[in-house]
């Protein structure tokens, strides 16, 4: 479940160490084996807790992965404490049920177990895998870390350390850096805009109590999804739920109520000075639809051909034709309750300039011409074709499954999508191009070596404002 705030760094990712031979084969035999699993074999029914159940049967080999989703995230962050929610999950996996960080990464070594934990802005997810004769102790670990967290103070010292090196490293990252730029310019002080990996004087607000009130709100069993597939039947599935879910209070979720998010006015720059840069990262981009609008198939035809793939439009012309970067493309990133689009690419410093006005003519271009049928026919064909490997193994279709509920997608997304994209008409992708693509407003960031920049992007066509910032500005 990935949202683009915070970068490109994963964020709250925690993975313990699994090196047991036997799980590492079992995972490469399935990833290269299995076949697509059918979107009808998943199952979703709701537990007595008032959790979600998903599951997605397959007994061919002896694997089984175990998901957990909240539907809530780092958007329910308070103001003053961005990070709350990564710290809080982060921390819950350094110690639980009297056991503690190294011993809990002992037993999982032990297991062939992986563990991992992601925030994004909508929820709070944890996978664990493992062999099937080991799911009992797999479990009986993540039903720890769910209802028996310890919060220790000393652990929480610690990763508070961990966290704020994080956030320092990724300044020496440019693209993560432009990103995050991005995303804080396009959002502003909305909660879309604060990165859930959280920032220098959040993660120094953030105390224990913060953490502890946190959990007793939003880990109650209505705000959970839980998931299993692999070598796995519905009565172990049910079972196992109740191991893991069964402590947890039965309270209502956290409502939360957004401001509206700010349209761009104009073409407006800003530049991320940072010193000494041999090459540039552009990012274009302003809002999009969110995860359930209906156009939003219709918009990901368009997408494909203008820079969704490698022989998009874009990449054959920033790359193949001009040679300006080793790459060009573009993204939609719906979510639940908005969505983005954006272009990006890496041009050369000394080709900064030019790569700027080509990206403003292609995106001008794209969204005042019309697409032909022709052309949506053969985006229409990758999409149906490439959605096999969305899905082509037992957890990959769990994970999809659960990423669309938290998304507010609708429940049969999955199994209609298909049929959803090959209805798409041509009237229908150029009406969606029409509705969210806009040429005349939209952010531009740039991380670059802002001296010699400044003046040339103000003489840019429909440009508005340009500002400097330094690549340090305090996060």
């Amino acid at each position: 479940m990935n949202t683009p705030v915070g970068g490109t760094t994963p964020a709250g990712f925690v993975k313990t160490s699994a090196a047991a031979l036997s799980a590492l084969l079992v995972v490469v035999l399935w990833t290269t084996a299995a076949m697509a699993a059918p979107t009808d074999a998943v199952q979703r029914w709701e537990h007595e807790s008032g959790a979600t159940l998903y599951l997605v049967e397959k007994h061919d080999l002896p694997y089984v992965t175990v998901s957990v989703a909240l539907r809530t995230g780092a958007l329910w962050d308070p103001e003053g404490k961005p990070g709350l929610t990564r710290m809080t999950a982060s921390l819950m996996s350094r110690g639980a049920g009297g056991l503690d960080r190294k011993q809990i990464d002992a037993q999982l070594d032990r297991l062939g177990a992986d563990l991992e934990i992601d925030t994004t802005q909508t929820t709070v997810s944890m996978d664990l895998d493992g062999l099937s004769r080991n799911i009992d102790d797999v479990v009986k670990i993540l039903g720890d870390v769910l209802q028996r967290p310890d919060f220790k103070a000393d652990e929480l010292v610690r990763l508070k350390r961990e966290m704020e090196s994080e956030v320092l490293r990724v300044r020496d990252n440019d693209r993560s850096l432009n990103r995050r730029f991005f995303w804080q310019y396009l959002y502003g002080a909305h909660p879309y805009g604060r990165p859930s990996s959280g920032t220098l004087a959040g993660i120094k607000a953030i105390k224990l109590a913060d953490i502890k009130a946190f959990y007793k709100t939003h880990f109650v069993a209505s705000n959970v999804i839980l998931g299993f597939s692999g070598d796995v039947t519905r009565e172990q599935a049910e079972a196992m739920a109740t191991k893991m879910l069964g402590q947890l209070p039965k309270g209502q979720p956290p409502t939360i109520e957004l401001p509206g998010v700010p349209t761009p006015r104009g073409r407006q720059v800003l530049l991320v000075d940072k010193p000494d840069r041999t090459q540039n990262q552009i990012l274009i981009g302003h809002m999009g639809p969110k995860a359930n609008a209906e156009d939003l198939y219709a918009l990901e035809v368009a997408n494909t051909l203008f820079g969704g793939t490698f022989t998009a439009r874009l990449n054959q012309e920033v790359r193949d034709k001009r040679g300006l970067s080793y790459g060009a493309y573009s993204h939609l990133y719906p979510d639940r309750f908005t969505g983005s689009f954006s272009m990006w690419t890496f041009p050369a410093a000394a080709d900064g300039v030019k790569t700027v006005s080509l990206l403003m003519s292609l995106y001008e271009e794209f969204a005042t011409t019309p697409l032909t049928q022709e052309q949506v026919e053969f985006s229409k064909r990758y999409l149906i074709n490439s959605f096999a490997f969305r899905i082509d193994t037992p957890s990959k279709l769990l994970t999809e499954s659960i990423r669309a509920e938290v998304e507010g997608r609708p429940l049969d997304y999955l199994a209609t999508y298909t049929q959803r994209i090959k209805a798409v008409t041509t009237e229908q992708t150029n009406a969606a191009i029409k509705a969210h693509m806009d040429p005349d407003n939209f952010l531009l960031v740039m991380l670059c070596t802002a001296a010699g920049f400044e003046e040339p992007m103000k003489a840019q066509p429909k440009v508005t404002t340009v500002r400097v910032v330094p690549y340090n500005k305090p996060f």
